[in-house]
């Protein structure tokens, strides 16, 4: 029994929304080429930025990767000097 109210109610609402909704639609006028070109040039301003920010940190990460590089050496020379040579 609760199903079949369920359902009924269900369709009643529906009918309901289906006759109101044309009375609020109203229509959103485009948006205006300046304001089109004032987002673009918006998000053009945000893409330099990351840009930069994407260069920033590649020449960081560069660095790091140098500085490993010479850690790493700097440990091979160590290694390289501390061991003894054999006797002969």
């Amino acid at each position: 029994m609760w199903v079949c109210a369920h359902v009924l109610l269900h369709k009643v609402y529906k009918n309901i929304i289906a006759s109101l909704l044309p009375l609020f639609r109203y229509a959103i006028p485009p948006p205006s080429r300046t304001e089109i070109v004032a987002r673009i040039e918006e998000e053009q301003k945000l893409i330099t930025a990351y840009k930069k920010l994407i260069e920033l940190f590649e020449g960081k990460i560069k660095e790091k990767i140098v500085e490993g590089d010479n850690k790493r050496k700097n440990i091979r020379a160590i290694r390289v000097i501390s061991v003894p040579s054999p006797a002969r």
